[in-house]
């Protein structure tokens, strides 16, 4: 069977010299670590003892692994050139990052920043009590309304306000969580932020575009009694 393949293409030392580059730069972009319980075992998006690589690492290691898959199509002429599957991995890669940061950044802004937001001040959160905690999380994050596809691929994040409250619980169970919040809220007369994303990210803009100004006012704060 061996026989039967045809000739090598390229020189089989430049292949081994190919293949070992490759592997080795897999290997010096280890994958960012997490220990059990979603707490990082190093400083987020960053790497021990070198700059940040975070995202060159998200963008060079699968067009490299693409060329590793590729290397035996490669080898007997009947696949595009390795160049080629490099280069379009890699826009897919970029593609993919900048659509995953857009989406990110709608749905963390647009759960922290709208109007109606409270900020707090150093001296309100000192020795505050396990009640006031709970009301800070709540004046301090606001939901996203959506249907179910929209809160799945949000991760459960556009119940913002149960994410705050109940950090620990899964995120599934948020939107079980929510009539049970607002409720409650209801009942002690307490304001429920919850507005569609394009309500919640027109707020945000604007906010933002406010406060970066001279004379554009203040972000909401909670007075003390």
């Amino acid at each position: 069977m061996l026989a039967s393949l045809p000739p090598l293409p390229c020189k089989p030392k430049a292949l081994a010299l190919a293949v070992v580059v490759t592997i080795l730069l897999l290997l010096a972009l280890p994958p960012h670590q997490v220990q059990p319980g979603g707490t990082s075992s190093r400083k987020p998006h960053s790497l021990p003892g070198r700059p940040d690589l975070k995202l060159l690492q998200q963008l060079v290691q699968g067009p490299l692994l693409a060329v590793v898959l590729a290397l035996p199509y490669a080898l007997y002429g009947t696949g595009p050139a390795l160049w080629s599957v490099f280069l379009w991995v890699f826009a897919a890669n970029v593609l993919a990052c900048l659509l995953r940061n857009l989406w990110t950044y709608l749905i963390i802004f647009c759960g922290h920043f709208p109007a109606d937001v409270y900020v707090f001040t150093k001296q309100q959160v000192e020795n505050e009590s396990r009640a006031a905690w709970y009301v800070r999380q709540l004046l301090a994050s606001c939901n996203i309304r959506g249907g179910k596809l929209f809160h799945v691929m949000s991760g459960n994040l556009s119940h913002q306000i149960e994410h705050h409250l109940f950090p620990d619980l899964p995120s599934n169970r948020y939107a079980e969580l929510s009539p049970r919040v607002r409720a409650l809220t209801v009942r002690y007369g307490l304001p429920y932020n919850s507005a569609s994303l394009t309500r919640q990210l027109g707020t945000t803009v604007w906010k933002i575009l406010r406060l970066g100004f001279p004379g554009g006012g203040a972000p909401n704060t909670l007075k003390s009694a």
